[in-house]
Parts: structure tokens; C-alpha cells; sequence
């Protein structure tokens, strides 16, 4: 379950598995708007690439164009992952979104 004010997304670093999974994205287009449903098994398959967002930062993720948003939103994804998320640390935080970044004085 998703806290709320949270959003889950898709990281889509390129690896063996990002392809098979955008092929089977791709066919629910063909599909008619009612039954497009993402299956049990695409949904393991996706869940490796999916991070939870707070909200603020899911929202400047649209508004800076980062996040694509697959057929009317069924999905959101991070095509270019390249300052937004390190396969070794994971997400990175927003320029200027980092508390631990900025100095407070007491």
C-alpha cells in the first residue's frame, strides 16, 4: 500500500529486462481504453524498477518534464535517469529539495 502523499514511479535504467517489459507495455496501447490493465506477472516485473515519491517531489518531477506519464497515467516513468536517480544509491534528491544540502543557523 502506498502511504499517503506518496506516489510510486518507474526508474527505467536500461538493463537486460527494460526492453521485454516496454514491448509488453507497449501492446496495452492496442487494447481498448476500459480493459487496459497491467497483469500480475508485468507488475513483478515491474516493481524492480519502482520507487515511492513524496508528493512535492513527484510534482516537481511533471513540472520539470522528468516524469512521462504512459497512457494517461497508468504509469509513471523517468526515461532519463541520469541526475535523478544512481544505480548505487539509488534517488537523488531535486536541486534545492536537499535539507542536508542547505546549512541552518540556530
Amino acid at each position: 500500500m502506498i502511504p499517503e502523499g506518496q506516489h510510486q514511479i518507474m526508474i527505467a535504467y536500461p538493463d537486460e529486462e527494460i526492453e521485454d517489459i516496454f514491448n509488453e507495455l507497449n501492446q496495452l496501447k492496442y487494447m481498448p481504453t476500459d480493459s487496459r490493465y497491467i497483469g500480475y506477472k508485468l507488475r513483478q516485473k515491474i516493481a524492480r524498477y519502482m520507487v515511492s515519491v513524496y508528493d512535492y517531489e513527484y510534482q516537481s518531477m511533471k513540472q520539470n518534464g522528468i516524469l512521462t506519464s504512459f497512457m494517461d497515467g497508468l504509469l509513471d516513468i523517468v526515461y532519463q535517469i541520469e541526475g535523478v536517480y544512481d544505480m548505487k544509491t539509488g534517488l537523488l534528491p531535486a536541486k534545492g529539495m536537499d535539507p542536508l544540502a542547505e546549512s541552518y543557523i540556530c
